[in-house]
């Protein structure tokens, strides 16, 4: 505080905020009638509870809130004598003779503000009611995603998300399996790496996540076609375990052949005898990606990312047949609606175009009728 300011009692303190807060006096009027500066008021206010930006938006609502009371209060009662409402002309009514100066000291802004006019284009404010319109939809759609059903360039919607503060949901970090640490890699090699992929049921990938639930965890484990990117099959349970990803497994094979290459990190699941005796049994290749490197199970990492922030908190449904109905239309969401970037359109539509229809799970065929006694292995 410059010298030769008084400095303020707690009494003091608690009267200058009760006065913005209260009554929306402002800070430029408080400061001349304490014979302080304005920035000790804004440094008082920046250390209480409530944080000076609200109050100071608060004050600036009401004093702006009591000058329209003003002239709704004019306009009514010209209504009342029976005089033509005229807006200009309560709005002049209601300005100080003095000058505007004054009209903007009482509202508690710039005198040029009052011959503002807004910037903003009128098709910024459209696009961006467009954009949350998909949005309310598609919790988890980016600006390039959102891009494709509104048809409109990738860098505006970016601009105009930026602009208005539109995100999209945030990722949950994801718990380290202590189970797998300190385990020797097992000797089967990575067999997509490199490899070109042209048709379907050429590679499945799998992979499992979880979803915490009051307290303790639910998995999910799902088996996906590389080419047509479709989620083919799924399970849950409360244990991650190989029982877990090979009900998944299954799952998928009941609808579709056998693929060529199964894919997988090294995850304990996978990496059990009889999970690997079910791949020989079938003909189907096993294959692994490098320890402690989930790129290259990059397929199915990508899926759960998006996956997770579209579904919600786990704790929002309130028990568990309503969590499963609402991973089943998720997953159906998903393999029908959802855009999928690298493939311009859903991944059945996907699948349809290229004349190939394998049945996937929908939350018609898959519902919790026909699995929920699976939820408690």
């Amino acid at each position: 505080m410059p010298k030769g300011y008084p400095s303020l009692s707690e009494e003091q303190k608690q009267e200058i905020i009760k006065r913005i807060k209260e009554k929306g006096e402002r800070v430029p009027d408080l400061a001349k009638e304490y014979g302080i500066v304005p920035k000790t008021i804004y440094n008082l206010l920046r250390s209480t509870a409530q944080g000076s930006g609200a109050l100071l938006e608060l004050a600036k609502l009401k004093r702006e809130n009591e000058a329209l009371l003003k002239i709704i209060g004019q306009l009514t009662a010209q209504e009342k004598l029976g005089k033509k409402s005229n807006m200009a002309a309560a709005i002049k009514q209601s300005a100080p003779p003095d000058s505007k100066t004054e009209l903007a000291r009482q509202l508690g802004i710039s005198r040029s503000a009052l011959y503002y006019q807004p910037q903003l284009p009128a098709k910024d404010l459209a696009l961006k009611a467009e954009i949350e319109k998909v949005m309310i939809q598609h919790k988890a759609y980016g600006h390039q995603r959102l891009a494709i059903p509104l048809e409109i360039n990738k860098k505006r919607i970016r601009r105009v998300m930026r602009l208005f503060g539109l995100k999209v949901k945030r990722r949950r970090k994801q718990p380290k399996k202590s189970k797998d640490l300190g385990q020797a890699p097992l000797a089967i090699p990575n067999l997509i790496l490199g490899l070109t992929i042209n048709a379907s049921h050429q590679v499945w990938v799998n992979d499992f996540t979880y979803l915490p639930y009051f307290g303790r965890l639910i998995y999910l484990a799902t088996v996906e076609d590389v080419f047509t990117r479709q989620v083919l099959g799924w399970a849950i349970s409360t244990r991650h375990n190989a029982n877990l990803t090979t009900r998944a497994l299954l799952d998928a094979l009941s609808r579709n052949p056998a693929p060529a290459i199964n894919h997988s990190d090294q995850g304990s699941e996978y990496r059990d005898k009889e999970y690997l005796n079910l791949l020989k049994s079938l003909n189907i290749k096993p294959s692994m990606s490098a320890k402690a490197s989930p790129w290259q199970n990059g397929y199915q990492e990508s899926f759960y990312s998006g996956f997770k922030l579209e579904l919600g908190h786990p704790e929002a449904y309130p028990d568990l047949g309503q969590l499963y109905e609402a991973i089943a239309a998720q997953i159906h969401y998903y393999n029908n609606q959802r855009i999928h970037t690298a493939l311009k359109c859903p991944p059945a539509v996907f699948a349809q175009r290229l004349n190939c229809q394998p049945a996937c799970p929908s939350a018609s065929s898959s519902g919790p009728r026909g699995r929920q006694a699976e939820i408690s292995n």
